[in-house]
């Protein structure tokens, strides 16, 4: 997807902090594009507590911490990365901020499940509730 697609995209709504679906849909993109997963069945299995929101030198940052997946299943040395994929925040544009978005799917379901229980969900359990929740 390139520059324009992404604007349409976000112009339209489609991908967007203001309704539930947009949201989804940021979220999950911006996962892909920041962590690389690939595939629904990677954001399908993803859980709450595979990114944790973290202070690094006094700036906000998402980090994933990757699982056994279909081409990093741990038999190879070469499969493993050398660091955690990491998302920054976007200063110059909030509506592509990954932290901002995590931020307010994590307010909206603690409307749905408690906190602590968030840890043990996954993010495609979380996004059909928010679907019909906001």
């Amino acid at each position: 997807m390139d520059f324009s697609d992404e604007e349409a995209l976000i112009e339209s709504a489609a991908m967007s902090t203001d309704n539930a679906e947009g949201l989804v849909t940021l979220v999950w993109y911006l996962n892909t594009l920041n962590f690389g997963l690939r595939g629904t069945h990677e954001h399908r299995q993803l859980k709450w507590n595979d990114i944790k929101l973290m202070t690094v030198n006094g700036k906000e940052t998402l980090e994933y911490n990757e699982r056994l997946t279909k081409t990093r299943d741990g038999s190879k040395c070469k499969n493993t990365r050398a660091y955690a994929p990491k998302s920054w925040k976007n200063e110059q544009d909030q509506r592509k901020c990954h932290i901002s978005a995590y931020k307010q799917v994590i307010n909206n379901a603690g409307h749905i499940y408690p906190i602590k229980e968030l840890n043990t969900v996954n993010l495609y359990k979380v996004s059909q509730h928010l679907k019909s929740s906001m």
